[in-house]
């Protein structure tokens, strides 16, 4: 067994074990009244605003396709005026969708967005011997449409984004993603579901493939991949709410490249892991 599936297990596995703890702890204190974890729907404050900020520490690749890895730290939170525009910063991996937006509808069961969101996957020629004259791959901005159906124990997400910058040819990609929910206790909540994300040509090209120029400076063959699906992932979760406004989380998600962009010629690394934590608090 290898040392990066042995970590993958160990990580899923500390997951669970924690979360196993909190659940023991949690079922020891339910009579001290805290309420379930705030979703969406549930546990909104009196007023026109809803606020929710924290932080989010998430190891993952340093770019599509790398065995290199890099810790980053993003701001975590949602702040909503009046249930319809909103303001949403969440890495978690998924088809959730971030940035400055509004609910176009919304029920019981359904929220459907649009949204400005930035797109943070990048890459850059110094991240590896193997990207020497591939150029660089910049962070964008993307106009997004998403929509949710949700039932009680569970949710499924479909997402479509187009990059908004007419020079950094990072095209349009989406997804979808189902996640099941089970509310173990007052104060725990588990996640776990499949997702896939799908990517037109253009942005399989920017980030996979070679054009002539490129094979020159880098002497790889010119690949010209096409669109399709670009990944395939499972992901679990866990949220502990510790009192009526924080709570703490863990998740891990492992995908894996397909088709024209597993193929790519400095691709490295098809299986891809990543793991992170995170604390907030819900104003």
């Amino acid at each position: 067994m290898s040392t990066a599936t042995t970590f993958r297990r160990r990580t899923i596995y500390a997951i669970a074990a924690t979360a196993l703890q909190l659940a023991t702890l949690t079922a020891a204190q339910a009579d001290e009244g805290v309420p379930p974890t705030v979703t969406e729907t549930d546990g909104r404050r009196a007023g026109n605003w809803d606020v929710t900020l924290g932080l989010v520490t998430v190891d993952s690749e340093k770019y599509p396709g790398s065995s290199a890895r890099q810790l980053h730290i993003y701001p975590l939170g949602a702040i909503v005026y009046r249930d319809t525009f909103f303001f949403k910063g969440d890495p978690i991996p998924g088809t959730t969708i971030r940035g400055l937006g509004a609910y176009l509808f919304k029920n019981e069961h359904w929220a459907i967005t649009a949204s400005l969101t930035p797109d943070f996957t990048q890459r850059h020629e110094q991240d590896d011997v193997r990207l020497r004259g591939l150029g660089n791959v910049a962070t964008t901005m993307r106009g997004a449409l998403a929509a949710t159906y949700s039932r009680d124990w569970w949710r499924i997400t479909a997402a479509v984004t187009q990059d908004l910058s007419s020079r950094k040819k990072e095209g349009a990609k989406g997804g979808f993603d189902f996640v099941a929910t089970w509310h173990a206790t007052e104060r725990l909540a588990l996640d776990a579901g499949p997702g896939v994300t799908i990517a037109n040509g253009e942005n399989t090209r920017t980030f996979f493939g070679v054009t002539p120029l490129q094979s020159a400076r880098s002497g790889y063959a010119v690949y010209d991949p096409s669109g399709g699906v670009q990944n395939i992932r499972f992901s679990v979760g866990m949220n502990y709410r510790i009192s009526r406004s924080w709570f703490v989380g863990a998740f891990a998600s492992e995908s894996k490249l397909q088709g024209d962009a597993a193929n790519s010629p400095f691709v490295e690394k098809k299986q891809e892991f990543s793991i992170g934590t995170y604390i907030g608090h819900h104003f």
